[in-house]
């Protein structure tokens, strides 16, 4: 009956430092950007950030139109949620 508790107690052990130890799957993407009209004069604008960003990371927010110089559009950077 001891053997048959330490074996439970080594097998459980066991998952534990597996599941511990284990790395978060990531997926191989890009930074995705989407821009949804949402009246005359208004843009959502969101984007995906990726897993090995550090918290905290922002972002400015640019418009580039044909030939045109890129204007910023964002007075202080945009935090990312998440």
């Amino acid at each position: 009956m001891k053997l048959v508790k330490f074996l439970i107690v080594i097998i459980v052990f066991q998952f534990t430092l597996t599941d511990m130890y284990a790395q978060r799957q990531m997926d191989n993407l890009d930074r995705g950007m989407v821009a949804l009209h949402c009246g005359q004069d208004s843009v959502h604008n969101g984007w995906r950030l990726l897993g090995t960003e550090p918290a905290g990371i922002t972002f400015n927010v640019s418009r580039k139109t044909g030939e045109e110089r890129a204007l910023t559009l964002t007075e202080v950077p945009l935090k990312g949620v998440g």
